[in-house]
């Protein structure tokens, strides 16, 4: 009997043991991972594991719906080690500062939600700078930065390629800070910043005024609207620009070093800064006033459109003479092996004849080779944008001379995604 006892008792316990391995863990003995309870196992939709630990049962798995899952998330700054520059840039309090037309960055990440947190300090509040973003190459975002702002996009599983481009010039318009990233997953895709893009290998900077960085170009005549014109950010675009249309044919690396309004001798005389090309062309950051480096980005083409202002702040033929002389130097010195164009008539030639025998002297005193390219001047209304300024369509026009140009030069055909 007492043996028939024993056994029966013995069999007893392992039942319960054996129950207990199913059921739902004791407050008392047991513990989850920072996940959900398993509770959630009934819930349906894509379930992972979770782990469920017991003192008396040792580990099973049970499971738990994916969107219960906790997020995960990463905050980086924006470098050069992680991610890919574009444009002369500055920072401030660790932050990139993007104040050039073209300016910006681009990464690659594994994300399921990446939030881009941006400032910018407007003075005006017509002023704001304009950003573009895609995403895989589609366009997600256009709008002003103005104050603090905070831009979120949902993404799907796998790698993704985020671009950033500031749209609006320097100087008059406030620099725009990237204050981080902020990446978030969760256990089924951690949150990843992936080694940059690498650049195009094909490197173009563009030097010049408001023709460089598309004032008016998405504006308006006054012949259409019957009102005086004024500057607007929302009516500037640098990707529509001759420039950007040039850079996006070869698919370069383009630096748009440019403000409106400026000359080579004399600025526009309504143009609110002091600053000419020549001083422009060596400032990194114009907000932060650092020098540019060149030895830190080699071009193999410049384009300088530069003249337009000079007429209107009233340079002599002499005056511009020399000057021409003087900034194809300082461009010679800092790109020895660049082949340099000059680009003028867009929206006037009046001072052609001056300019173009600068180029000229300039090539016989030092034995270079710079390159002349006279384009027509915009012709009615039905090129023009604001403010007498051309617009996108007369822009696409012009840039097909200066890319046959590029093309016979450096032997760049169009580049194919």
């Amino acid at each position: 009997m007492r043996r028939r006892a024993a056994w029966l008792l013995g069999i007893l316990m392992l039942a319960s043991l054996l129950s207990g391995c199913r059921g739902e863990p004791s407050p008392e003995d047991s513990s989850v991972s920072s996940r959900p309870s398993a509770n959630a196992s009934s819930a349906a939709g894509t379930t992972t594991a979770v782990t469920v630990s017991g003192a008396a049962t040792g580990t099973t798995t049970v499971s738990a719906p994916e969107s219960a899952l906790p997020p995960q998330t990463l905050e980086r700054t924006v470098t050069p080690e992680t991610a890919a520059v574009y444009g002369r840039t500055g920072r401030k309090n660790d932050c990139l500062l993007l104040e050039w037309s073209g300016s910006g960055f681009a990464v690659r990440v594994t994300v399921s939600v990446v939030e881009i947190r941006l400032r910018a300090a407007v003075k005006e509040e017509e002023q704001p700078p304009y950003i573009r973003i895609w995403v895989d190459g589609e366009e997600r975002e256009y709008r002003p930065v103005s104050g603090s702002v905070s831009l979120r996009f949902r993404l799907g599983k796998g790698e993704h390629l985020i671009r950033l481009i500031r749209l609006s010039e320097p100087l008059t318009v406030a620099p725009v800070e990237v204050i981080s990233l902020r990446l978030e997953g969760d256990d089924h895709m951690p949150p990843a910043l992936l080694e940059p893009p690498v650049p195009s290998s094909r490197r173009i900077e563009f030097i010049g005024d408001s023709l460089t960085c598309g004032f008016g170009i998405t504006g308006r005549p006054y012949a259409v609207t019957g009102e005086p014109g004024r500057f607007l950010t929302k009516e500037e675009d640098v990707t529509k620009t001759y420039a950007g249309v040039t850079a996006a044919y070869f698919q370069a690396d383009a630096r748009y070093t440019a403000a409106s309004g400026t000359g080579v001798c004399n600025n526009h005389p309504d143009t609110a800064t002091e600053l000419r090309i020549p001083q422009l062309f060596a400032l990194a950051s114009p907000a932060a006033g650092t020098k540019w480096d060149p030895s830190l980005w080699q071009p193999q083409v410049v384009v300088i459109n530069a003249g337009t202002n000079d007429y209107r702040g009233n340079t002599t033929p002499d005056e511009l003479h020399t000057g021409v002389m003087a900034l194809l130097e300082k461009v010679r010195r800092a790109y020895p092996e660049a082949a340099i164009i000059w680009m003028y008539g867009m929206m006037n030639d009046k001072l052609e004849e001056s300019l173009e025998k600068g180029i000229q002297d300039y090539n016989a005193a030092w034995g270079d080779r710079v390159y002349y390219l006279p384009v027509e001047s915009i012709d009615g209304v039905e090129e023009q944008g604001a403010l007498g300024h051309p617009n996108a369509a007369a822009h696409k026009e012009r840039a097909e001379p200066l890319i046959r140009l590029i093309s016979w030069l450096t032997g760049w055909d169009e580049a194919k995604d």
